[in-house]
């Protein structure tokens, strides 16, 4: 298993996580980083391990409305879906 911190989401999964570091692909971010931009073609699907993700979308003037937060030990249900389904963020 990977050397990380695992986060009390999972830490009563060791072999789950065992299986997603196997099969999955690590990818770090720091602060502010753009993981998905809006009509963007989904290709995979985040799993946070630890910290949180922010999804937003922005308004045709500009302002960005907060969706909700994707926190450690959770995935996000419109990836899985649009994912399945070849489609773009919207």
């Amino acid at each position: 298993m990977q050397d990380t911190i695992l986060s009390s989401e999972f830490s009563s999964s060791p072999d789950l996580v065992e299986k997603l570091y196997r099969s999955g692909i690590t990818k770090n971010y720091s602060e502010g980083d753009l993981i998905l931009d809006e009509n963007a073609s989904i290709r995979s699907i985040p799993i946070v391990m630890k910290g949180m993700i922010k999804v937003i979308r922005t308004e045709e003037d500009g302002r960005e409305i907060l969706l909700y937060y994707i926190k450690a030990g959770e995935s996000c249900i419109m990836s899985f879906l649009g994912g399945m389904h070849n489609e773009k963020v919207l």
